[in-house]
């Protein structure tokens, strides 16, 4: 997790960046409290009565439940450097081409996942960052029946593209076409209360 937000993903969860979707969200949970604050049972995010947080980060398919699909979860900093993250490996730097979906192809999207992509400090967050400020995305892309039936002719050529390749390809390209609703900016943080502005 130490290279969390130097750099996300593009293509998938970028474009669409202000277009909230409908159902993903992110919520900043006090998992750990520290004791003797009068304060204890408090959940108040900032105040000084938490010591570790986690940011669950929730992924819907809205009306594509069920269809194939994949989910993704991205992170970009104020530098314009971006990141993906998998549940299998956690934050990772992306470079170019797909994007990783958070946890492999679904052939039935559930309704919904939620993710633990932080647990920590808020410094801790920020030294991830490399103290920049960043914002976190979700997206989820569906391969259509008629995409699928293109991905099973393909097969049938001679060819050195797989399919899932290509069922990636179309994944991130439901998840990214204009308008869409599908990926949107679940969370913003700042770093600058902690080490000052970047």
């Amino acid at each position: 997790m130490v290279i969390f937000l130097r750099i996300l993903m593009a293509g998938m969860l970028l474009i669409t960046a202000g277009t909230v979707s409908a159902g993903q969200f992110a919520d900043m949970v006090c998992v750990k409290y520290r004791l003797g604050m009068s304060d204890y049972g408090s959940n108040t995010i900032g105040g000084d009565n938490c010591e570790i947080y986690e940011l669950r980060v929730t992924v819907t398919s809205d009306a594509d439940a069920g269809q194939p699909g994949a989910f993704g979860i991205g992170a970009q900093l104020n530098s314009g450097a971006m990141a993906y993250w998998t549940a299998a490996g956690g934050w990772g730097a992306f470079k170019s081409g797909l994007v990783p979906p958070v946890d492999g192809y679904y052939p039935a999207l559930p309704a919904s996942q939620t993710y633990v992509v932080f647990h920590g400090s808020l410094a801790s967050m920020c030294e991830m960052s490399g103290r920049q400020n960043f914002r976190v995305y979700a997206a989820h892309g569906i391969l259509t029946a008629q995409k699928g039936k293109t991905v099973q002719d393909l097969q049938e050529l001679t060819t050195n593209i797989t399919a899932d390749h290509m069922r990636r390809v179309f994944i991130q390209m439901d998840a990214t076409a204009r308008n869409s609703g599908k990926a949107g900016l679940v969370y913003t943080h700042d770093c600058s209360g902690i080490f000052g502005a970047y």
